[in-house]
Parts: structure tokens; sequence; C-alpha cells
């Protein structure tokens, strides 16, 4: 592996443009977020901390985690129109 030397205007200009490069692409996921169904889980402790802390792809990763291993427990199933609410134990 080589190691390329720089000047510190090289690298500031750099780690910009790195800047730049990695907030588009999260406003790239968070435009795809915008049209997909959400999903709302009342009283969750752990999401409510994940969704202070983290982004929201690793939100949304937490989340379906969480649901992938609840989904067995699944105690009430209620529908109005579009919304569908699940009780889980």
């Amino acid at each position: 592996m080589s190691i390329k030397k720089m000047s510190i205007t090289e690298f500031v200009k750099n780690y910009e443009q790195q800047t730049i490069e990695m907030f588009e692409i999260e406003a790239i996921e968070d435009y795809k977020f915008r049209g997909d169904p959400k999903i709302f889980i009342e009283d969750c402790g752990i999401l409510k901390h994940a969704a202070r802390v983290h982004t929201r792809r690793i939100y949304t990763r937490s989340q379906r985690e969480i649901l992938q291993g609840t989904t067995k427990r699944v105690n009430n199933v209620e529908t109005e129109g579009s919304l569908t609410k699940y009780t889980i134990l």
C-alpha cells in the first residue's frame, strides 16, 4: 500500500470533498426514506434512544431488527383504513 504525501491544503480540500459526498449520500437516503410506509411503535425506549443518537439509516436498521425479533409475539391486530396496529407482547 502506498501512502501519498499531501499538503495541509490538499488534505483540507480532500476532506471537504469527502464530507460533501457523505452529506449527499445521506440526503438521498433521507429522500428515499420519506417515500416508504411509516411504521410507528409506541413506547419503545430502545427505538427512542436510537432515534436520538443514530442517523436515519441506522435507526431504520434498528427498527427492522426489533420488528423481526418480535413478529412471532403478535398479540392483537387492528386495522382502520390504511393504518394497521399490531400489539406485540
